[in-house]
């Protein structure tokens, strides 16, 4: 199956705690429902950063790391039976 969106790589990465805003771009190939959450490195959910229907274009998720502890996380897009995951790193 190939995949009708693709997931970027967030930026910054790594983040720290000083870090005012980290985005995660991604882009969709055909008008879908979207759902990107955060998870920490023992798979659970740390945020729902996302949990809306997106038209076709780029679009790019913003949000504040401030109160995550350091470490590695990831964030995964799902949309409709398909999903990407990605690596973000905190550090101090």
């Amino acid at each position: 199956m190939v995949n009708s969106f693709v997931l970027g790589q967030c930026y910054p990465n790594p983040a720290s705690s000083t870090t005012e805003k980290v985005i995660l771009p991604f882009s969709l190939s055909k008008a879908r429902q979207v759902v990107i959450t955060l998870y920490d490195a023992c798979g659970r959910d740390v945020s729902s950063l996302l949990n809306q229907y997106k038209d076709v274009v780029d679009h790019r998720v913003v949000f504040n790391p401030k109160g995550l502890l350091p470490g590695v996380y990831f964030y995964q897009l799902v949309e409709g039976k398909a999903s990407m995951t990605r690596k973000m790193v905190v550090v101090k």
